[in-house]
């Protein structure tokens, strides 16, 4: 991986949509399918709270960097815990 950025920088947790390009470099072309996951961390204490919102696959991958955007829909906030909530209050 070279280099990932969220399009929207700015955006709401609550946009209908996610989108990021990614840009990667291949070392040599490969021939076998490749699968790709955007997967939402939602909390680092509990690894059930991941959330994949976007898989798929790309075959025949020639040599050199390449580069795609991935457009998907947002995580679901409530299956994140409250207390990893970006924002929360804790008393």
């Amino acid at each position: 991986m070279y280099k990932i950025t969220k399009i929207q920088n700015s955006s709401f947790f609550n946009w209908p949509y996610v989108c990021f390009h990614i840009t990667f470099k291949c070392l040599k072309d490969i021939q076998e399918t490749i699968e790709w996951k955007l997967i939402y961390i939602g909390s680092a204490k509990d690894e059930t709270h991941d959330q994949t919102i976007d898989s798929f696959e790309m075959n025949n991958l020639a040599a050199g960097v390449m580069q795609f955007t991935v457009e998907s829909n947002p995580p679901d906030f409530t299956k994140i815990p409250k207390d990893d909530l970006l924002g929360n209050k804790r008393s």
